[in-house]
């Protein structure tokens, strides 16, 4: 169990990538040090040419980040979860959707780089 210091979570942008499951790593031995709170943060969209698909329910992006994100923690951080870890599924473009998310945090963690390309629009991930 880790001390409450009031200190605001250590929020983590993860897409199942090596580099993301590296920082939900880093993440989780800094919030452990200072008895924060981590947050890790799946981001999924609908691009615009699925927009139609997904409003007659034959694609499923929802449900395929939430299980891509339950299986990144499991990687990072093995089985439990550690106590101080939740694990939370927003809709939004990455790059805001992370902002929005870690407002109030202490830190934003993200990988040096995530899925790119076609898969990270059907992730719902972005490239930096």
């Amino acid at each position: 169990m880790t001390k409450d210091t009031g200190t605001g979570p250590v929020v983590v942008g993860v897409d199942g990538s090596p580099a993301s499951i590296a920082g939900l790593q880093a993440a989780a031995r800094i919030a452990t040090a200072t008895g924060a709170r981590v947050d890790a943060v799946a981001c999924w969209s609908v691009p615009t040419a699925l927009a139609v698909s997904y409003a007659l329910g034959t694609v499923e992006r929802e449900d395929g980040a939430a299980q891509l994100l339950n299986e990144t923690v499991t990687k990072a951080l093995g089985t439990p979860t550690p106590g101080n870890v939740s694990a939370r599924l927003v809709q939004g473009h990455p790059p805001q959707a992370l902002l929005d998310a870690s407002e109030g945090a202490d830190m934003l963690v993200v990988g040096r780089r995530g899925r790119g390309g076609f898969s990270g629009l059907l992730l719902g991930t972005a490239r930096s």
